[in-house]
């Protein structure tokens, strides 16, 4: 599709198809990195969360002095918004 719009392309279509069948082939590295990549933020938010000590009683007396109906009145201009982009995104395609 691009290359209809830039014939230019054409000249380079061969080293792109190269490049590709690269990717495809060391597809294992990739994954490899997303895996070490992942191990690497859990391991980081575990030291970060070990260090620290979490109290539960403070959360829960955060959550029973919580407004539940201010709470309430607050999802309706957030799942507005949903609805107002799904309206947008209809008018658009």
């Amino acid at each position: 599709m691009i290359g209809s719009i830039f014939p230019v392309c054409y000249l380079f279509r061969r080293h792109f198809r190269r490049e590709e069948k690269n990717i495809r082939r060391q597809g294992w590295k990739w994954a490899l990195a997303a895996i070490v990549a992942a191990g690497l933020c859990v391991w980081l938010l575990h030291a970060r969360v070990s260090t620290r000590a979490f109290d539960w009683g403070v959360a829960v007396a955060s959550l029973t002095r919580l407004h539940w109906p201010w709470l309430l009145v607050a999802l309706f201009p957030i799942f507005g918004t949903y609805y107002g982009r799904a309206l947008r995104w209809e008018v658009f395609l």
